[in-house]
């Protein structure tokens, strides 16, 4: 009687592990994210947005005040050139 009673148990225990693994292959549970969640990640990628619209920024003042000191090199340039030419018309200079 013991033999019999632990080995339907045991059926009923294993025929239980085969429903629940059926039922996860054919009926998937859905997942989806809490709304709470979802403005959470808005709102960071909003933020995102700012800073990086905030690095464009400066990388254009950056490429500007490039472009302004290529301009003061290029005078300094032709000011040497002018001192060792003997040329230079600056009386403070020269």
């Amino acid at each position: 009687m013991t033999d019999r009673t632990t080995k339907v148990l045991l059926a009923v225990i294993a025929l239980g592990l085969w429903v629940n693994l059926g039922r996860s292959l054919f009926w998937p549970v859905a997942a989806i994210a809490p709304s709470h969640e979802l403005s959470s990640i808005e709102r960071d990628i909003s933020r995102i947005k700012r800073d990086v619209s905030s690095v464009e920024s400066n990388v254009s003042n950056v490429e500007s005040n490039v472009s302004s000191i290529d301009s003061e090199v290029d005078d300094i340039k032709r000011n040497v050139s002018s001192i060792e030419d003997g040329t230079c018309t600056n009386s403070k200079i020269c």
